[in-house]
């Protein structure tokens, strides 16, 4: 599936979000959108899911986290992202996407997501 222009920025905007750890601020009447990360305010973020350069910036954050990534070509023509995490509880997720970017970008929440579950586990047995 190619994503709309739309689409891409509502995942980029989750990215940013849940991996990179940006806020978004207020706007204000010169910029419509604005965002802080890095301890920087800046007036966008990254195009991670169609952008290569940008959608490395996830790869590396995973894993300085102890994820490892693994990308492949995809059977039906589009690439095949598999971040795990080992040792740990977190495991693997997969995503395939017609682009690389897509696909870091799908199976970077994922993790990110199983992550947060498996903390919330820790927590509950305690």
């Amino acid at each position: 599936m190619t994503l709309t222009p739309e689409e891409a920025r509502a995942l980029d905007c989750s990215v940013a979000e849940k991996i990179m750890g940006a806020v978004r601020l207020p706007a204000d009447e010169h910029h419509p959108e604005r965002w802080r990360y890095n301890d920087q305010n800046y007036s966008g973020i990254p195009s991670y899911s169609t952008d290569i350069a940008s959608a490395w910036e996830i790869v590396t954050t995973l894993e300085s986290d102890g994820w490892t990534t693994c990308i492949t070509s995809s059977e039906l023509g589009g690439a095949d992202v598999t971040f795990t995490c080992i040792p740990g509880a977190r495991g693997r997720c997969y995503s395939e996407a017609t682009t690389i970017p897509h696909a870091i970008c799908l199976a970077a929440l994922k993790a990110v997501r199983k992550g947060e579950l498996s903390e919330l586990e820790k927590e509950e047995s305690v």
